[in-house]
């Protein structure tokens, strides 16, 4: 049977600002309480699903909720690890087998280091290569932050960075090959014709889109139909908990928010996969205490600063992610967390997972212990109350209704 977790008793927890991290000292109705302190986080966290029930603001305990196909290796920050092989070695052996690379992560080296480390585990035709699944995107050219007017993508230029993400990975074809950009100047036909040209010559299996909105995707998938060919099976839009009031980074598209739900029941319905990058909003739905709202300086957000620098990523996840809102998130989040015996990140996860079955997680994890917090919740899901109230910003909100969207929703 499905065993819930529930708010445990709390005494003397005094609350901030709604809308400020909630730092709460919980007293726990267990007997022994200086017991508790001598468990390991594992024991813990089986402890709080032994005396939970089913009501109310909580986690589920299910068996076979999330496949391990639906956590997404992310390799953005590859190249930044002191010992990026032996982080993939961790997570294979952990038995994570989808990895999301983009010739642009590292300038290509993401994409280098992994085929390096394949090599060693046997590289083409190995047990280890039929084991994984591998993502890569291309289509930018020299462009690293979605310039709307770079140079445009032809068929040649595309097929040029197919057979160097091919080379560096060191792997004869690509098990799922997205654009990591929309180019609103191409004609969708003309880009499916091209993916469908890639799939015919043996480079790529599957293709799909990265960022796409979903006018050009829908066009794409009818184009594709019409004319008999391979169509796109997956978008890679920014998601998470936190609601970007901006676009996060130039020309991205976000599915976050209430407002999108509809959007995401309609890939849903079409087959599409969802691979969603940002999951935990650059940190800022992993660490309670990171930039607080008293700690961000407002004025800054909209001062010039040079393309690319870290203080225009600063200005750029900032202006995107701290709003009033989110903060209400991941006070909700942190609560929820605190009283599960589980991390911010961790309830981010599952509030990702549980929006809808077609959505997979991106995550660049930092270490081999946030693999294992991952593997934590193949058995969790947040309930409806949980699910309702952390997409509304609304602690009082019941629990979520069924999305639901008619043929003609998205046409005029």
């Amino acid at each position: 049977s499905d065993i819930s977790i529930k708010h445990f008793p709390q005494t003397d927890c005094p609350k901030q600002n709604s809308h400020q991290h909630i730092k709460t000292n919980c007293s726990f109705s267990i007997q022994q309480s200086n017991d508790i302190r001598k468990m390991n986080r594992f024991t813990f966290f089986c402890l709080a699903l032994y005396l939970s029930n089913t009501a109310g603001f909580s986690a589920v305990k299910k068996a076979h909720t999330h496949s391990l196909d639906k956590f997404v290796i992310g390799t953005a920050a590859l190249a930044k690890k002191d010992n990026p092989e032996l982080f993939l070695d961790a997570a294979y052996e952990r038995g994570f087998n989808t990895f999301d690379l983009a010739r642009t992560y590292g300038g290509g080296e993401s994409e280098r280091i992994f085929g390096r480390w394949l090599a060693k585990h046997g590289g083409k035709g190995s047990e280890a290569r039929q084991n994984l699944y591998i993502i890569t995107k291309g289509g930018m050219g020299e462009d690293k932050y979605g310039d709307p007017n770079r140079r445009r993508m032809t068929l040649e230029s595309l097929k040029k960075e197919v057979h160097e993400s091919l080379k560096s990975l060191d792997i004869e074809i690509i098990d799922m090959y997205m654009l990591h950009r929309d180019d609103p100047r191409i004609d969708v036909g003309t880009i499916v014709d091209w993916m469908n040209i890639l799939i015919e010559e043996g480079h790529i299996k599957a293709w799909g889109v990265s960022n796409w909105p979903l006018d050009r995707t829908m066009e794409a998938i009818e184009y594709a139909e019409e004319n008999e060919m391979v169509p796109p099976t997956s978008n890679s839009p920014q998601f998470s908990l936190a609601v970007p009031e901006v676009p996060v980074w130039p020309t991205t598209v976000s599915l976050s928010g209430p407002e999108e739900l509809s959007t995401i029941e309609w890939y849903k319905q079409n087959n599409i996969d969802l691979y969603c990058w940002e999951v935990l909003a650059k940190g800022f739905m992993a660490k309670p205490d990171l930039w607080c709202e008293e700690s961000v300086d407002r004025e800054a957000l909209n001062r010039p600063v040079v393309i690319g620098s870290d203080d225009w990523r600063l200005q750029r996840i900032q202006k995107a992610y701290c709003t009033e809102d989110n903060y209400l998130r991941r006070s909700l989040a942190t609560e929820l967390a605190e009283n599960h015996g589980l991390t911010l990140a961790q309830i981010s996860t599952l509030y990702a997972l549980g929006i809808s079955d077609n959505v997979k997680v991106v995550l660049g994890a930092g270490r081999a212990e946030h693999l294992d917090e991952l593997l934590q919740l193949q058995h969790l899901e947040l309930c409806n109350v949980a699910m309702n109230r952390l997409t509304l910003a609304d602690e009082t909100a019941g629990p979520r209704e069924p999305v639901l969207i008619t043929s003609g929703q998205f046409f005029d």
